[in-house]
C-alpha cells in the first residue's frame, strides 16, 4: 500500500510539473531570429516594393546588436513621399522594434541617418494582421549587396510580433553577455557577478542564438522547483500531503511562471536559495531535534548526512551568491538559525569547520565565475576592482524607474512591474511581473499566525522559527534601500509565504480534533486550492504575453498607486532617520 501511495505522489509532482511546463512554453520561445544582416553606411537610404497598394498597418525591424539605429519612415511612391514614422533605438539586442504606418502604400522609404547598428530583417504588417511578403528592395544611394539580407528570412516570426521572437525587458543587458562570454569578448553587464549569465549562454551553445535557447535553463530552473518544493515540504511539516500542497502552490504562483520565461537572474536566485534552505534544513532538523525541541540545549555529534547538508547548503549559497549579491541576506538567515543551534551546544566545532570549509569552496565558485571575464583579457587584479566597481555602482545608484516600487509594497502588490507591453491594433500583449493574489495575501494572516505561534512557543516550534526567521531576513533590509526596487527583489520570499500558508492548510486538514471541523477544513482547502487555479487561469494571458483586449487587461488592474501613499506607509515602516544612516551600509544588488 505504501509503494502504491507514493507512485500517486510521484505521478502528482509530474502531472504538476508538467502542467507548468506546458503552460509556460505557450509563446515563449522561437528556435528562429534573423542570422544574415544589413548595417547602413552614413546616410543610406532604400525603399521596399510590395507588388501593389496595400493597406500597412506597421513594419517592424529587428536589431541585432546594440548600436544605435535611427531613420524616417515614408510611404507613397518615388518622387512622392509621406513621412509616417520614426524609430531612434541603441542599447537594444536581438529585439524587434515597431514602426506605426497606418496607410495603405505600395512602397516604404527608409532613411538612416548616423546609424551604426545592424538590422536582420525588415517585416511588413497589413491592417488585417497579416504579413505583408516584400517583391524588392532598392537602393538609393549605395551599391550594398547585403541589402538583400533585410528580406531574406521573413519565415522567422509571424505576426502579431510579441516577446517569443525577441529580448525584452533586461534580457537586452543578460543575453548580450552571455553571448559575449561565449566569445570571450568583454561583457557588458558587469554590475552583478556572471554565474546567471553564464547559464543562459550555456542555452544558447546548446540550442543556438534564438529566444528558446536563452530562456531555456530559467524554464528547468522553474520546473525543478516544483519536486524540490514536494522534498522541501514533506521534509519541514513531516507529511507527503503538506508537501503536495506546496508543490501545488508553486506550480500556480505567478512570479515564479513569469521569471521562469524571463533570461535574467531572479529565476536562478529562486532556485539555489531554495535549495540552500533545504539542505540546510537537513542540518537544522537534526540539531533540533537533539535538544528536544529546544534549540539551546543540542547536544551531541552531529551525523555525517547532517553535516555533509550543512556543507552542501553553504557551496549552494556560493551558486546563489555568484548570481546575485543580495541573497547574501538569505544566508544571513541561515547564520541566524545556524547560531540558534549551537548555542549551548556540544557540535560548535565541527561545525564551524563544516561551515568554514563551505565557505572557501563557495568562494572558489565566485572566482571560478568569472574565468569567461579573465580569459577576455582581465587578471584577477581587475577581478578584485571590478567588485568594488560593483559596489559602488549599487550604493550611489540614484537611477528612478516609472514601475519601481518600495519594500512595504511588494507582498500587498500595489505596484505590479511591468516587463513587456506592445499594442497590436485592438489587442494588448502584455507581461506584469506579480505574485499570484490568492497565494501573496492569503499568506500575509498565515505568516501572522505563524509568527504567533513562534512567539508562544518561545522559539521551541522548529516549523515556525525556520519559516519566520528567513522570511523576515529576506525582505526587512531592503527598507534600509534608498536605491530603485523593484517587486521582484521579493522572489526569495515565494518558498516561505508559501510554507507559512501550507503551515495551517495542513492543520486544517489534520489539526482540529472533531470530525466535522476537519470536514469543514478539507472543503476551505480544496476551495482555497480552486482559487488558485482560477487565479492562474484568469491572469494568464497577462502574465504570459498572450493578446487580449485592453478592457481585460484593465479588469485586472485592482491598483491605483499613489506617491503620497507610498510617502506615509514608507514613514510608518521604517522612520526617515533610521533609513538615511542605513542606507549606504545595504546596497540592494
Amino acid at each position: 500500500m505504501e509503494g502504491i501511495r507514493m507512485k500517486k505522489l510521484a505521478l502528482a509532482v509530474v502531472a504538476l510539473t508538467v502542467i507548468f511546463i506546458c503552460s509556460a512554453l505557450m509563446n515563449f520561445g522561437t528556435f528562429k531570429i534573423p542570422q544574415s544582416g544589413w548595417k547602413p553606411l552614413g546616410d543610406a537610404s532604400f525603399y521596399v516594393d510590395l507588388g501593389e497598394s496595400r493597406g500597412v498597418r506597421c513594419v517592424y525591424v529587428f536589431l541585432s546588436d546594440e548600436q544605435r539605429v535611427c531613420f524616417d519612415l515614408y510611404a507613397g511612391a518615388p518622387g512622392s513621399w509621406k513621412r509616417v514614422g520614426k524609430l531612434d533605438k541603441s542599447g537594444d539586442f536581438c529585439s524587434w522594434e515597431k514602426v506605426n504606418v497606418r496607410r495603405e502604400t505600395r512602397f516604404l522609404k527608409f532613411e538612416f541617418q548616423d546609424s551604426a547598428g545592424e538590422i536582420g530583417e525588415i517585416l511588413v504588417v497589413s491592417d488585417d494582421g497579416k504579413k505583408i511578403g516584400v517583391q524588392a528592395i532598392i537602393s538609393l544611394n549605395e551599391t550594398n549587396e547585403s541589402l538583400s539580407h533585410l528580406i531574406d528570412e521573413q519565415d522567422v516570426a509571424t505576426p502579431p510580433i510579441t516577446q517569443k521572437y525577441g529580448t525584452y525587458f533586461d534580457e537586452i543587458y543578460f543575453v548580450r553577455t552571455a553571448w559575449e562570454h561565449l566569445h570571450f569578448e568583454e561583457p557588458f553587464e558587469w554590475t552583478h557577478p556572471p554565474l546567471s549569465k553564464l547559464i543562459i549562454a550555456f542555452g544558447i551553445l546548446s540550442f543556438g542564438m534564438c529566444s528558446f535557447a536563452w530562456r531555456f535553463p530559467g524554464l528547468l530552473a522553474a520546473a525543478a522547483l516544483i519536486p524540490l518544493m514536494f522534498f522541501f515540504g514533506r521534509r519541514l511539516f513531516g507529511s507527503s500531503f503538506a508537501g503536495l500542497l506546496c508543490a501545488f502552490l508553486i506550480t500556480f504562483d505567478f512570479m515564479h511562471f513569469t521569471m521562469a520565461r524571463l533570461a535574467t537572474g531572479e529565476i536562478f536566485i529562486l532556485f539555489f536559495t531554495t535549495l540552500m534552505f533545504f539542505l540546510f534544513f537537513q542540518y537544522f532538523d537534526e540539531a533540533f531535534e537533539r535538544g528536544g525541541g529546544d534549540v539551546v540545549a543540542a547536544h551531541g555529534s552531529l551525523s555525517k548526512s547532517a553535516l555533509r547538508s550543512l556543507f552542501l547548503s553553504v557551496i549552494v549559497f556560493g551558486l546563489a551568491f555568484s548570481t546575485k549579491w543580495n541573497t547574501a541576506y538569505g544566508f544571513a538567515a541561515v547564520l541566524v538559525l545556524l547560531v540558534l543551534t549551537l548555542l549551548k551546544g556540544a557540535f560548535g566545532r565541527e561545525v564551524t569547520f563544516t561551515v568554514v570549509a563551505g565557505l572557501l569552496v563557495a568562494a572558489l565558485i565566485y572566482v571560478l565565475s568569472y574565468v569567461p571575464y579573465m580569459l577576455a583579457g582581465h587578471g584577477f587584479y581587475d577581478v578584485l576592482r571590478l567588485q568594488h566597481s560593483m559596489y559602488v555602482y549599487h550604493a550611489t545608484l540614484t537611477a528612478t524607474h516609472p514601475f519601481s516600487s518600495p519594500w512595504w509594497s511588494w507582498w500587498l502588490m500595489t505596484k505590479p512591474l511591468w516587463l513587456y507591453f506592445n499594442d497590436l491594433n485592438g489587442k494588448v500583449s502584455t507581461i506584469v511581473c506579480m505574485g499570484n493574489p490568492m497565494i501573496w495575501w492569503a499568506s500575509i494572516p498565515f505568516m501572522i499566525m505563524t509568527l504567533i505561534r513562534l512567539v508562544r512557543s518561545r522559539f521551541s516550534d522548529k516549523v515556525s522559527v525556520f519559516i519566520t526567521i528567513p522570511f523576515f531576513l529576506q525582505w526587512l533590509p531592503y527598507a534600509f534601500i534608498s536605491r530603485c526596487l523593484f517587486i521582484y527583489h521579493f522572489i526569495s520570499n515565494i518558498p516561505f509565504m508559501i510554507f507559512a500558508t501550507v503551515y495551517w492548510l495542513n492543520w486544517l486538514c489534520v489539526g482540529p480534533s472533531h470530525p466535522s471541523l476537519r470536514r469543514l477544513g478539507k472543503v476551505f482547502v480544496a476551495a482555497f486550492l480552486i482559487a488558485v487555479v482560477a487565479f492562474f487561469v484568469t491572469f494568464y494571458p497577462i502574465i504570459s504575453g498572450i493578446p487580449v483586449s485592453p478592457e481585460y487587461r484593465e479588469a485586472l488592474r485592482w491598483f491605483e498607486y499613489k506617491e503620497e501613499t507610498k510617502a506615509w506607509l514608507g514613514w510608518v515602516f521604517v522612520s526617515i532617520p533610521l533609513r538615511s544612516y542605513f542606507r549606504h551600509l545595504l546596497p540592494t544588488i
